[in-house]
């Protein structure tokens, strides 16, 4: 059977790179999802060992897991419990317990350990290596107040939990991409923890006619990868977004609006109402509107002329609601030359009164910009110093996006 576990590792990114989990699996329906899970981390960088129940074992022949992971699977407690002692000489950066059955959590909670997965965890535990779990069982074993009271234990202890979509009468495991963002924000650094950040993201729609709207290329992924990024670091984020195909995880809290006054008025309600830090607009809200819009739907059988009025700065109008809010702003331009781009978007952060700018050029070649995943930008401060990330995937440039936050944040 052949393996492809080299072409694939890191073939959707870095974030797991050079990370050593150990994926423990137990004997639950969902088993057979555990396989795409493994590969899922190797996609992003992870070496991944498998350890799995006699439960396990017996529903899918260990076998797989060694092609899934390109590792040999622990299956047994031998006498010279050599797992145990991997524990201790390497770099264990995380346990995932994926699927987690209603046994397996009620023994560990209780000090068991009488199978490999469970000495695993109990040595995990006395290690202090990162633990995140993820059940899967019946709805009605999930909220058994035995086991929601040793879960209840076990986050007291510093384990992590994953809940679970609860479907069909079942607390079905979570997506895999929803596990992968758990495991990074497990394992990622916490620098972010007690600041407060709104951020936009996406296009605006100005209605023509009940059916028609004009909008703009952007896909929301910049600020997407930004709301994602703070969550790993432990931020309290919320994503004010437009209309977009981009998936945004289910743990970041969001707002959806249409509109560019729509945006406008739930961030100023949010930045009134509530003690944010930061405000970044990394949103694409349309600067013209429909001044005859048409309450009816407009005939296709003449031509139409329409008439456009310009909308209100989102960011101009942040800043006279809470001057002190440090604010960053996008700025996009059109095949223009390096210098002139920092002077515009320079200019641009004095007359908005803002922290800090982010400039890219939106010309051709089409792997920088809208709706694809990778960009160039400039990031300049008010001080006027000026950072330039070369063609990189938009989850880096978030990184380092927030990395300068941090040391321009007062």
């Amino acid at each position: 059977m052949k393996n492809d576990t080299v072409s694939i590792k890191g073939s959707k990114g870095t974030e797991l790179e050079n990370k050593n989990i150990i994926h423990c699996i137990t004997g639950s329906i969902s088993i057979f999802k555990s396989l795409e899970i493994i590969r899922e981390m190797i996609r992003y960088g992870a070496d991944v060992q498998p350890v799995v129940t006699d439960t396990a074992r017996d529903l899918i022949n260990p076998l797989l897991f060694d092609w899934a992971s390109n590792k040999k699977t622990i299956s047994e407690i031998t006498g010279k419990l050599e797992f145990i002692s991997t524990l201790k000489t390497n770099k264990i950066d995380l346990i995932l317990l994926a699927p987690a059955t209603f046994t397996t959590i009620n023994k560990f909670a209780n000090g068991i350990a009488d199978n490999p997965v469970t000495l695993i965890l109990q040595s995990a535990l006395g290690f202090k290596i990162p633990i995140l779990i993820v059940p899967a069982m019946h709805e009605n074993l999930y909220d058994n107040p035995i086991l929601q009271k040793n879960i209840e234990k076990l986050e007291d202890l510093g384990v992590s939990f994953i809940p679970p979509d609860i479907q069909e009468d079942k607390a079905k495991i979570s997506d895999k991409s929803e596990i992968i963002d758990h495991i990074v924000k497990k394992i990622h650094k916490k620098d972010m923890i007690g600041i407060k950040y709104l951020v936009t993201a996406g296009p605006t729609h100005e209605q023509i006619d009940p059916i028609r709207y004009i909008t703009n290329a952007s896909s929301g992924k910049m600020g997407i990868s930004i709301a994602k990024e703070l969550w790993y670091r432990g931020a309290d984020v919320t994503l004010i977004h437009g209309n977009i195909s981009t998936e945004i995880p289910k743990m970041i809290k969001t707002i959806k609006i249409k509109t560019t006054e729509e945006m406008l008025e739930k961030t100023l309600n949010k930045i009134k109402t509530e003690s944010y830090n930061v405000f970044i607009s990394a949103a694409a809200p349309s600067d013209f509107k429909i001044d005859n819009y048409n309450e009816k739907k407009m005939s296709s059988d003449n031509d139409i002329n329409l008439k456009f009025k310009k909308t209100q700065k989102i960011i101009n109008e942040v800043k006279k609601t809470n001057s002190k809010l440090f604010s960053i702003i996008f700025k996009l331009e059109y095949n223009v030359k390096e210098e002139e781009l920092i002077e515009k978007s320079y200019k641009r952060l004095i007359e908005s009164n803002a922290d800090m700018v982010i400039a890219n050029d939106g010309y051709p070649p089409k792997d920088k910009g809208f709706d694809v995943d990778t960009n160039e930008v400039y990031i300049i401060n008010e001080k006027k110093d000026v950072l330039k990330i070369p063609l990189s995937n938009k989850k880096i440039i978030a990184m380092k996006i927030i990395d300068e936050v941090k040391k321009n944040l007062k």
